[in-house]
């Protein structure tokens, strides 16, 4: 089961884009079991009060499933309203899987407690921080992120920004400037790549005796503008390659 990006900028998520990726990879054997009719899985969604199907325009079942979003609300909804810890834990287990259980729950907890409250005061950009600062941010968490640093970050965001926050080195800065990549390169900070024509900010200076030049991308200014830590972007930073076996 796949997340759904399918938009260029990236919309706001569905509340299902946000799982784990092991528990969404469970939902979808879940809801594998439901369409091959599996007793259990059908008692469970029964137990829930999760209707799983689709109806014609009769109201007779169709062997075809609801759509992936709307059914985690459901579930989501019917798991909250579980009085009994046991049984809830029992189902959040068997639909997403044990490994993530607790960030399960948060966020069914998040989704019921967000549907009647007004959109501004929803937490989706909290909820993404947590994942990024935790390491458990995925594809749609990183999308919706570089949609909102392409939309809010302006070149004064890049030029007047702190980049290393009170550094003790000795360091004279030479230039600033905002500038279009004439070929890829890497940010300082996320170390995610720059494509060809991205906007980023490039800083030449000496540090220490040492001439440097550094590049940080829109993605690392809006997590030093818009969510004040820009040290927090290196949560980014690709896992490196273990290094090869000595021969």
């Amino acid at each position: 089961m796949r997340r759904e990006i399918t938009e260029t900028p990236y919309q706001p998520h569905r509340y299902v884009d946000e799982l784990p990726d092991t528990a969404l990879a469970n939902f979808g054997v879940w809801r594998d079991s439901l369409l091959r009719g599996d007793a259990d899985a059908l008692a469970l969604a029964s137990s829930l009060c999760t209707d799983v199907f689709l109806k014609d325009d009769f109201g007779a079942r169709v062997p075809e499933l609801r759509d992936a979003s709307s059914m985690f609300e459901s579930v989501a909804t019917g798991i909250y309203r579980t009085a009994d810890y046991d049984a809830r834990l029992a189902a959040i287990v068997a639909i997403f899987g044990s490994a993530a259980k607790r960030d399960v729950w948060f966020l069914v907890r998040d989704y019921v407690d967000e549907t009647s409250t007004p959109e501004l005061d929803h937490d989706l950009k909290g909820r993404i921080l947590c994942r990024v600062e935790n390491g458990t941010h995925n594809a749609a968490d990183l999308a919706w992120i570089e949609a909102a640093a392409a939309r809010q970050v302006t070149d004064d965001d890049m030029l007047q920004l702190d980049v290393f926050g009170g550094d003790e080195a000795e360091t004279r800065e030479l230039s600033r400037r905002v500038v279009r990549a004439r070929r890829e390169h890497r940010c300082h900070w996320t170390g995610l790549p720059i494509a060809v024509g991205e906007r980023h900010l490039v800083i030449r200076e000496v540090c220490e005796g040492d001439f440097l030049v550094t590049r940080h991308s829109v993605l690392a200014v809006w997590f030093a503008v818009y969510a004040d830590d820009i040290a927090l972007s290196e949560s980014l930073r690709p896992a490196e390659q273990p290094l090869a076996a000595a021969a």
